[in-house]
């Protein structure tokens, strides 16, 4: 198998797991809470991750870098996965999926203003249209009619491109990304401890098919895609011939949603979510 097409294959599976995580969560959170089904996330995923981090050796981080970890595991995990949950109540899941999706450009700001990345004026006016989009999709049926479930979620987006900038630190520091998603795992599962006793009796009540998709979510969605993720990076040239993928994510997400929930978005997500994937689109080519 050529390099270009593993390439492919392992950054279309993990966005393949990630855009799984909308319509499953959507599906699993009217049965267990938000803080359960986060801290089911991160043992599951910490439990998968040290596995497969057990046979490749996983080095203990430095003391003083630990500060780091606990930020990636509230910014990251355990509150992000919170946040995320209590956001897609209250609205589709494509629409969670495409106010996510702005997370690329989040990050790029956050960089120019920490590490005073030059930013040319192209990638600006893209950011601009792209958070226009976000406007379209949110105000589409007036004013009144924003949900608070697009704020959670807007507060999902900023913590996960939080995560994204001090996972850029460590790996500044010498850490792999397999090191920095396994540690902040596992600190994140240590924070949802006061949680367990809920989780344990929540769980004993869910189907079989609820199960399945809760230990998807924390196997291959918060633990197996950051190991797909981290292969594809590694194969690339460049790494834009890996984030292109990331483009796919709200279709994906779309067509799910609507075969396993019977959610169709309205007009406005179409065409805010058109404008939000072209300026994602021109901002990876130009900036």
């Amino acid at each position: 198998m050529g390099k270009r097409v593993q390439v492919v294959l392992w950054a279309f599976i993990t966005i393949l797991f990630w855009a799984s995580a909308f319509p499953f969560t959507k599906y699993v959170i009217y049965s267990v809470s938000a803080t359960s089904l986060a801290e089911a996330r991160m043992i599951i995923g910490a439990l998968v991750l040290l596995l497969v981090t057990s046979k490749q050796g996983l080095s203990f981080p430095r003391r003083k870098d630990w500060i780091l970890f606990i930020g990636i595991a509230i910014a990251g995990n355990i509150g992000y996965q919170i946040v995320f949950s209590l956001g897609i109540l209250s609205i589709p899941a494509a629409t969670s999926s495409i106010i996510m999706a702005l997370t690329p450009l989040t990050v790029a700001s956050m960089a120019y203003g920490i590490y005073k990345e030059r930013l040319h004026t192209m990638g600006w006016l893209c950011i601009i249209t792209a958070f226009i989009g976000v406007g379209i999709v949110l105000l589409w049926d007036g004013m009144l009619y924003i949900q608070m479930g697009a704020i959670w979620t807007l507060l999902g987006m900023l913590l996960f491109a939080g995560y994204t900038i001090l996972s850029r630190e460590l790996s500044m520091k010498g850490y792999t990304p397999l090191t920095i998603a396994t540690w902040g795992m596992v600190v994140a599962s240590f924070m949802g401890i006061p949680w367990i006793p809920s989780m344990i009796e929540e769980l004993a009540h869910v189907t079989m098919i609820e199960g399945g998709m809760i230990f998807f979510l924390g196997a291959l969605s918060s633990a197996v895609a950051f190991i797909t993720w981290a292969y594809a990076l590694e194969l690339a040239e460049k790494t834009a011939d890996v984030t292109c993928f990331m483009f796919l994510s709200p279709v994906i997400v779309t067509g799910m949603s609507w075969a396993l929930l019977g959610e169709f978005p309205n007009r406005g997500f179409f065409i805010g979510g058109a404008l939000i994937i072209i300026s994602l689109f021109l901002f990876n080519k130009y900036r």
